[in-house]
Order: C-alpha cells, then structure tokens, then sequence
C-alpha cells in the first residue's frame, strides 16, 4: 500500500509541477506580448487561472500526504498523551469521511457542469474537464487518510523522501 501511495504523491507532484510551469509561461507570455507587441496572448491569464486551480488542489493533496495540512492544535491538552495514537487513527477516519462526503458534493458540481453545457469565458472551453480537479482532489485526500487510519506505521513513509529513487 506504501508503494501506491508513494507513486500517487509522484504523479500528483509532476502534474502538480506542470501546472505551475503552465501558469508561469502563460503570464510571462502575456506580459511580454503586452510590453513588446502592445497587446497580451489571447486567453493567457484565463489559462493560467485554471492552471493554478490545479496546481493549488493537487497542492492539498500532497500537503495531505505529507502531514502539512492544516489542523487546530489549541485543544491539543484536553487528551492525555497515551490517547495520541487513538486520537489520530480517530482523526484520519473523520478526515476521510469529511473529504469523501466534499468529494461526492464536487461530483455533483461537475455532473451539474456537464448537464448545461457549462463552458469558460473567453476561452470558450467546456469546463467539466477542468473542474474534475475537484472531486479527484477530495477523494484523494480522503484515501490517504483512510489509509492512514487502516495502516497508521506508513503515515511517516507516505511521502516521497528526498533522494528516493524508486
């Protein structure tokens, strides 16, 4: 299950790096079409906005992956130490219920899309595809903590570690 896992976060984290690189060519592009030839790329700065979308969802997912999420500590001393593993398998179980549930809520949203033909200004795309970002996100994330509930030695050994080479 590791070894998915691990393959999971490297597929994430190259699309995740082309999107980035996508937003970048694309606003530079832009910005030197505008100072050189007086007029922007068509549809550059709408593009790069969808890019970054997917870049900063895929983001979520990796910082998932590697325990980087965002969680309030300020009530961390109301369980006594002993109860951390208990607590955190708890945590990882209700983390993936909430993420499943925003991940069928997103589902929803992209059916909706597809159903009206929904398409992006200026660009004139259909927009279902771009918008699949979502409920992939959320069902990522609510594998990697169910996963982490059902296996919780490889929440540290998710991650791809630097210099590992598989």
């Amino acid at each position: 299950m590791t070894r998915a896992m691990r393959m999971l976060y490297k597929i994430e984290a190259g699309i995740t790096i082309v999107a980035y690189i996508a937003t970048t060519v694309s606003l530079l592009a832009d910005v030197l079409g505008r100072e050189i030839f007086g007029h922007g790329v068509w549809g550059a700065p709408r593009f790069a906005v969808y890019a970054a979308i997917i870049a900063g969802f895929l983001g979520m997912s990796l910082a998932a992956a590697d325990g980087r999420h965002v969680r309030p500590q300020f009530l961390d001393f109301l369980i006594p130490t002993p109860f951390d593993p208990y607590m955190n398998r708890l945590a990882d179980v209700l983390s993936a219920f909430l993420y499943g549930g925003l991940g069928v809520l997103a589902w929803g949203f992209v059916k909706v899309s597809i159903e009206n033909g929904d398409t992006a200004p200026v660009l004139d795309w259909v927009l279902w595809p771009i918008q699949l970002i979502l409920p992939y996100t959320f069902f990522s994330v609510a594998l990697r903590y169910l996963v982490n509930a059902i296996f919780p030695q490889s929440k540290a050994i998710q991650k791809l570690k630097e210099g590992d080479a598989h």
